[in-house]
């Protein structure tokens, strides 16, 4: 069964730890544009609790800015732009959905990425 395969593997993910073992987990986590709360593995309960030494992090990050949904395209097809990593392309694509732009740009070396603009950290250049 689905549930039992799920444990499986997270045994085995633990038990290849040698020395040490950080398990983590995200407080809230967006999901095509929707903010859920995270929750912890339900098999994080089985492991024994004299195997377990941890903390509870209760400090909560907050955002450096809050998101304000988009309305309109800040990009348009064929727009050139700039991308820290994959460097130099133009907008092929570029439509709202569910409060974020979402820019696809065909780099030069990179190829096809599908990015959020709200995260991409793009910069139109020239034009």
């Amino acid at each position: 069964d689905q549930m039992e395969e799920e444990r499986r593997l997270c045994y085995v993910g633990i038990t290849r730890a040698k020395e040490r073992l950080y398990l983590i987990h995200a407080f809230r986590r967006t999901l095509f544009g929707q903010s859920e709360l995270g929750q912890i593995s339900r098999f994080i309960k089985d492991i024994p609790s004299h195997l377990i030494r941890g903390r509870q992090v209760t400090k909560v990050a907050k955002a450096p800015l809050e998101r304000q949904p988009v309305l309109e395209a800040q990009f348009k097809t064929g727009d050139r732009v700039r991308h820290p990593k994959f460097g130099q392309g133009m907008v092929i694509e570029s439509v709202v959905v569910g409060g974020d732009e979402e820019v696809t740009v065909a780099f030069e070396h990179q190829g096809l990425k599908r990015l959020l603009a709200s995260f991409a950290r793009l910069e139109k250049i020239g034009g």
